[in-house]
């Protein structure tokens, strides 16, 4: 299993996207983005698997990854919010992660157990769906696809 990460993890670093673009395939409430970032290595792919509450003291995903406050640009919140969205699945993927979410806009959080733990306060409508991302006490959950 380490063998296979470690495999995975080398050819996602000598992997370039075209021309700096990435695809997302992602469904409902997001649609295909084409979304341009200056760095060139592809992430994994993923997936979205929902909004769901959050609680201070039993978060569903423990582990505060990385914060992306900077990032933000408010006249293009779409193109923010699917550049937040990647670099943070950059970030877990790095860390051996196969969930993770964006809680309040910016905040990306994951965490060992994932898989048994993002649901565990329930679903929540409170998520800013057209961009994929939480909001207050909320946050929106992505998983990792594994390849055939």
């Amino acid at each position: 299993m380490a063998q296979d990460l470690a495999k995975s993890r080398e050819i996602a670093a000598r992997t370039t996207s075209y021309a700096g673009c990435y695809f997302f395939s992602l469904t409902f409430p997001l649609n295909d983005y084409l979304v341009f970032h200056t760095d060139t290595t592809m992430v994994h792919p993923y997936e979205p698997v929902g909004c769901f509450k959050n609680k201070r003291y039993r978060r569903v995903l423990p582990v505060l990854v990385k914060t992306f406050s900077y990032m933000i640009n408010e006249t293009d919140l779409a193109s923010s919010y699917a550049a937040i969205i990647h670099a943070c699945a950059t970030e877990v993927y790095k860390n051996g992660f196969r969930y993770f979410g964006v809680e309040y806009r910016y905040q990306c959080w994951s965490g060992i157990n994932g898989d048994t733990t993002y649901n565990q306060h329930g679903r929540s409508d409170n998520c800013l769906l057209n961009y994929g991302v939480g909001a207050s006490w909320t946050i929106f959950v992505y998983r990792f696809v594994e390849g055939n």
